[in-house]
């Protein structure tokens, strides 16, 4: 038999046969892999997949043919066999060659340098725990540490998870809170033992928010076998492109920050209510708070989460919408006049950018800040990052109104945040992140034998408890489409350096 034998026969398996397999290759027993199901078909379903492989029987040994099946897997898909396994059967240890393939530069941690250079399993948990400790905040040491003892301990559940480190400080702390989040439920799961004794590995991709790397960073995960779902994409315009891939694929994928109320399909979910619930506390805030019936607003036509929001704004907006002319995209956009053309005719305006035009934002706000008289009350959106807004902008975007996640901040999980990661604040990006990966979790837990179809349909009938997330609970919303019902959006302001719920 060579490779593209045995992958051919390997296909060729049910997803019972291949779940059986693994738990096999993992080192357990026939009773201890019965579960629902007895022992005898257990020894029936090894058999058959004994027999799929061509292995039969050895007359001196009635077994004979599960040594052979080790000895194929070793030899071909080596991953999938356990060290305690390889240890009877005196082979040496499995150390996989591209363990660390996916652990990028992020930041100067000298730890993390050196894991890319390791080879050997023992030391690099030893690296990866040093790295925890030297950098209590850093989520991808934590998600690596939690990686490695996860391959350690054989055949973990694997998981996508997308952001999108794009080369800008937006980007860079946007991800940096959706791996937060998933570092604590992937922490929370595994230090209790996982499922079966298996736990749980996180794999971390990077799509830059571009459209194209999205697909390819689709592809990927919906070629590999052992990735079961998917957390993200970031943006929406990311997770649009990925979508019909994931599709095709019966892939779940629950996106925590992607609000585009466009998005739609059997396999997407999001923790985050879409660009529908926004554009309703919108409306309705500066209605009945700010005692407006006229407001402008600007907006990047090109692009998918501005878009959208644009129009479900219009769609519950009941006063008067002032358009701009020009694009906030278009570089010669002149902001000063496009201040003071907005002054003349309202109090206020909303300004709808992108991730990839946060940066006109802030100019915008500089400009209005300059004004002697009366300044303009903006309104800003969720793709504005805390922390780089505040740094960036200063003063000027004191009293910047957004509408954003409630954060619940009293909740169990917001205090044990704030503690584990360092930070006097948690953003909504945490929590969303948190309930995703607890959500994906939940429905590992839930199958039997966990694979995607069985995820995805644990994930249509998901009802989540207040205890089981970050402070709100789960459930799939009816009127905005596989959104979760549970956590609504609050107004919050930019007061004296930090973003404060004020309604």
């Amino acid at each position: 038999m060579n490779q593209n034998d045995f992958d051919q026969c390997l296909q060729e398996l049910s997803k019972r046969q291949e779940s059986i397999l693994k738990l096999f290759l993992q080192g357990q027993n026939d009773s201890e892999m019965a579960g629902f199901i007895t022992e005898e078909t257990i020894r029936r379903h090894i058999f058959n997949i004994c027999k799929k492989f061509g292995l039969k029987n050895k007359d001196s040994c009635k077994c004979s043919h599960r040594d052979d099946l080790i000895d194929l897997f070793v030899r071909y898909k080596g991953a999938w066999v356990a060290n305690c396994v390889r240890a009877r059967l005196g082979y040496p240890k499995w150390e996989d060659p591209d363990s660390n393939r996916y652990i990028e530069r992020t930041g100067s941690n000298f730890y993390l340098e050196q894991v890319k250079k390791c080879r050997d399993n023992a030391q690099v948990i030893k690296l990866l725990e040093k790295a925890v400790k030297s950098d209590p905040s850093n989520p991808y040491a934590q998600i690596y540490f939690n990686n490695a003892k996860a391959r350690l301990q054989g055949i973990p559940f694997k998981v996508g998870v997308v952001v999108a480190k794009a080369g800008n400080d937006f980007h860079e702390f946007a991800s940096i809170q959706v791996l937060r989040g998933v570092a604590d439920a992937q922490s929370n799961f595994n230090e209790k033992g996982g499922k079966d004794g298996r736990l749980l590995e996180i794999d971390i991709r990077n799509d830059g928010n571009q459209a194209l790397d999205a697909e390819e960073v689709a592809r990927e995960f919906a070629n590999d076998p052992s990735i079961l779902a998917v957390i993200g994409h970031h943006s929406s315009e990311g997770t649009k492109a990925a979508l019909p891939i994931y599709e095709e694929a019966l892939m779940a994928v629950i996106s925590p920050t992607s609000t585009s109320s466009q998005l739609r399909g059997r396999t997407f979910f999001r923790t985050i209510g879409s660009t529908k619930a926004v554009a309703s506390k919108y409306s309705k805030y500066i209605q009945e708070k700010l005692k407006l019936d006229k407001i402008a607003v600007l907006h990047h036509k090109n692009n998918e989460y501005s878009q959208t929001l644009m129009r479900d704004f219009e769609e519950v907006f009941r006063g008067q919408i002032i358009y701009l002319n020009q694009d906030i995209s278009n570089p010669d956009l002149d902001i000063e006049a496009s201040i003071t053309f907005i002054k003349a005719k309202t109090k206020a305006a909303m300004v709808i950018s992108s991730v990839e035009t946060n940066s006109v934002a802030i100019a915008i706000a500089r400009e209005n800040h300059k004004l002697q008289s009366q300044k303009i009350q903006l309104l800003f959106t969720t793709s504005l990052p805390e922390i780089p807004t505040i740094e960036k902008g200063g003063n000027a975007v004191e009293g910047v109104i957004l509408a954003s996640p409630c954060l619940g901040e009293n909740s169990h999980y917001v205090q044990q945040a704030k503690t584990r990661w360092e930070q006097p604040d948690i953003n909504w990006r945490i929590v969303t992140s948190y309930d995703a990966t607890q959500a994906l979790i939940e429905a590992i837990k839930l199958s039997e034998w966990p694979t995607r179809e069985s995820i995805l349909k644990n994930l249509e009938r998901l009802n989540l408890s207040v205890a089981q997330t970050s402070g709100f609970g789960l459930s799939w919303s009816i009127s905005d489409y596989h959104s979760n019902a549970q956590r609504k959006y609050c107004i919050t302001q930019i007061c004296n350096r930090r973003f404060e719920e004020i309604s």
